[in-house]
């Protein structure tokens, strides 16, 4: 039983100040009594507050409010439409029959994180009216609307009515002279997991003019053996002199790693205009772009050992040199070809003499061994 301080305060004054006051003894229980009864229902009303009433998930007006609000009402809806359940299914009902509409309505005077959280929503929905739900995300007037139209394509399943309208969506873009802002990521994600390669060359000119790794990702996927000569005509545009530099500013560090360890399982041909452009890369000052190449070089070699001697031999010094530098760290029968035509080709007499005398230090280990 908790005992309030006020009415402990008054029994005592009413008991021990004055034993005959019976009379103050009577009135002061009275108050203290309740002054009980008071601070009884003080705490009560006080737990009852505390105590939050249950979200019916399965109102409209609950999705107009996690919409418009964020925070936990948005994030326990997305957890219910996680679930597998009768309740979760009549929320999915729901949101339905009511999230299209609402999109439709308010995706031109949204904020763009009331935009995002309907996106969001929409990924997890049932995916009622996608192409209309698409088209209108796609009109809003925020920068960012393209993408999160194309991101509510993502976790949709594929069917042919569906690949022929990303295909119609694209070549209508490219005609309207409009095709730049559907170049995002998730436009990419959607051709690759949808297999669309009949919109491959799209995917390409996104790689050329973004960069993101996306594109790249897409394109070894859609068609791999033509990925291969393309992506050496990207690589091409790297500079030499950036590939010095422990961070490079012309292509993003996760594309270039990409594209090297898609050339690596499907090497390129050696009569590609730009496959010299792959020494260049195996002298990287990134350790791991430089180790990729050295394979792709090591693959290519046996198919014209000749002709990648010559090739090397044009490249510029430095990049001659760190080869030889691997070769001396980790000599292969290929890369022992490589140095043996460049030795007998190249005009450099330092080069001559770096590849003279590893050839001796390589002697003198097998002899001693």
């Amino acid at each position: 039983m908790t005992y309030c301080p006020i009415f402990c305060f008054c029994r005592i004054f009413g008991t021990y100040l004055h034993p005959m006051l019976l009379v103050g003894w009577i009135i002061c229980g009275f108050l203290g009594s309740q002054s009980l009864m008071g601070c009884t229902h003080f705490h009560q009303l006080k737990e009852q507050a505390s105590t939050p009433e249950p979200v019916d998930y399965t109102q409209p007006k609950t999705l107009s409010s996690a919409i418009d609000q964020g925070g936990e009402l948005f994030m326990g809806l997305l957890n219910e439409l996680g679930r597998s359940s009768s309740e979760t299914q009549k929320v999915k009902d729901m949101v339905n029959q009511h999230l299209p509409s609402l999109i439709i309505a308010h995706s031109k005077t949204w904020q763009m994180k009331q935009l995002e959280r309907a996106t969001e929503i929409h990924r997890y929905s049932d995916h009622s009216y996608p192409w209309l739900v698409f088209s209108h995300i796609l009109s809003s007037p925020h920068q960012e609307a393209p993408s999160m139209a194309w991101k509510s394509l993502i976790s949709i399943t594929s069917n042919h009515q569906h690949r022929q309208m990303v295909d119609s969506v694209l070549s209508k873009a490219l005609s309207d002279n409009d095709l730049d802002r559907h170049l995002v990521t998730e436009m990419a994600d959607v051709v690759r997991l949808w297999k669309i390669t009949s919109v491959y060359d799209v995917v390409k000119l996104g790689l050329l003019s973004k960069g993101d790794p996306g594109f790249a990702l897409a394109m070894a996927q859609l068609k791999p053996k033509q990925a291969s000569k393309d992506f050496l005509d990207y690589l091409a545009l790297v500079p030499d002199s950036d590939l010095r530099q422990l961070s490079m500013a012309s292509i993003q560090d996760l594309t270039a790693s990409q594209i090297l360890n898609h050339l690596d399982h499907h090497p390129p041909n050696i009569s590609h205009r730009h496959v010299s452009k792959l020494f260049a890369f195996a002298a990287s000052r990134q350790m791991n772009l430089r180790q990729l190449a050295l394979s792709i070089v090591d693959k290519i070699v046996p198919t014209a050992p000749p002709t990648m001697s010559y090739l090397l031999s044009r490249q510029p010094k430095w990049v001659q040199q760190t080869i030889i530098e691997e070769a001396r760290r980790s000599m292969t029968a290929h890369r022992k070809l490589l140095l043996t035509g460049l030795s007998e080709i190249t005009p450099d007499k330092d080069i001559r003499e770096e590849i003279s005398w590893l050839d001796s230090q390589q002697s003198s280990e097998t002899d001693s061994d």
